[in-house]
């Protein structure tokens, strides 16, 4: 025991020895300061205290190849010297600037990387500054095998939102859910998600987007402002929500998912019209033939949700056309109220029972 700690103490003189001369001829002879360098690295090539000095001095003569190669070591084997590299990481992200530290992390191997988001994300102080990271670090990642974190970022927001009880969609988990995480996990090759759990995604984002079209009010101008949402055009509106629409009808093959592109129009609004068209056809065919209509009938949901697009689309052009003097009404949390006829529809022809208010024909004023 005395031996093993008397080496012990000899090998730690010896590194603050070499650390000393790299140090003290840093500044003044930059090649002596090289060449105890090189002799620390041979003599110790395991040591986490030589490899943090051989990476402060590879940091200042900002040496890409050399830095990334030593803070890769850092993050093995002393993790805690590079707490402050990792926040200036996650600022540089955060801001999407350059920084040497950046070039760093941009060099760094993928299963580094992946240590590195592990470490600047674990003591995040809440499940949305952990999912915030997350999500910050994975757009800067193509790794294959980081889906499984997407989908916990998933379940974790979808948690979170349920257990907040916040009644309206929207809110910040619904945001990052909708604008962050969801198009993350359609650009990869491969994810599981069936089209039933891809849906009820869908329709989350479809209200969120259409409440921050429709009706935003005052408390969430900072959300709305953040997905870029405003009235500078009766289209840029949409632009978030059409996009999402034909990446998920291209992934999905839907027919036609072309129509909801960024040149979304008139033809794009009658191609929509045919599609419900066409599946409403059938569904009256299976009806006049008594035939039972399942549930999962092949189109019904991507029917269901063009209706939704369709028929919102044509109600917020009407809208602006009411209010071409003063559109900001439509986006200052003011609600504007229409006359609208009720919706009859013949009891035999639903997939579902309808409740009572939806047994006869009403006209009311619904707002928006």
């Amino acid at each position: 025991m005395y031996v093993h700690l008397e080496q012990k103490t000899n090998f730690e003189e010896e590194e603050n020895f070499l650390i000393s001369r790299i140090q003290s001829t840093s500044e003044t002879d930059p090649v002596q300061s090289k060449c105890w360098q090189l002799f620390a690295k041979s003599l110790y090539p395991q040591s986490p205290t030589i490899i943090h000095q051989l990476y402060k001095e590879a940091y200042k003569e900002k040496d890409l190849n050399e830095s990334s190669q030593y803070f890769g070591q850092l993050i093995e084997k002393l993790p805690d010297s590079v707490s402050e590299e990792l926040k200036s990481i996650v600022e540089a992200l955060h801001s999407n600037s350059e920084s040497f530290i950046k070039e760093i992390f941009d060099h760094l191997p993928d299963t580094v990387k992946c240590k590195v988001m592990l470490m600047a994300t674990s003591n995040a102080p809440c499940i949305a500054a952990h999912c915030e990271l997350v999500l910050l670090f994975l757009k800067q990642m193509p790794y294959p095998k980081l889906h499984e974190h997407v989908y916990n970022v998933i379940d974790s927001l979808l948690s979170a939102e349920e257990a907040s009880k916040i009644p309206i969609p929207v809110n910040y988990y619904r945001k990052m859910l909708v604008c962050d995480a969801l198009p993350l996990i359609l650009q990869m090759s491969q994810f599981d998600y069936k089209p039933e759990f891809m849906l009820k995604l869908l329709q989350k984002a479809v209200e969120f987007y259409i409440t921050c079209i429709f009706k935003p009010s005052t408390s969430d101008f900072e959300i709305i402002n953040s997905v870029n949402l405003s009235s500078k055009g009766p289209n840029k509106n949409w632009e978030p929500l059409l996009k999402l629409f034909e990446t998920v009808a291209i992934r999905y093959r839907w027919n036609n998912p072309e129509m909801y592109g960024s040149e979304f129009n008139e033809k794009s609004l009658f191609q929509l019209l045919s599609v419900l068209k066409k599946k409403n056809e059938i569904l009256k065919h299976m009806i006049e033939n008594n035939t039972t209509i399942p549930e999962d009938i092949p189109g019904i949901a991507e029917a269901f949700f063009c209706l939704c697009l369709t028929f919102f689309y044509y109600f917020e052009s009407f809208a602006r056309h009411i209010f071409h003097k003063n559109t900001s009404n439509l986006f200052e949390g003011h609600s504007s109220y229409f006359l609208m006829e009720g919706i009859s529809v013949p009891q035999n022809c639903c997939l579902k029972k309808l409740g009572p208010e939806l047994k006869h024909e009403e006209k009311g004023i619904y707002y928006f």
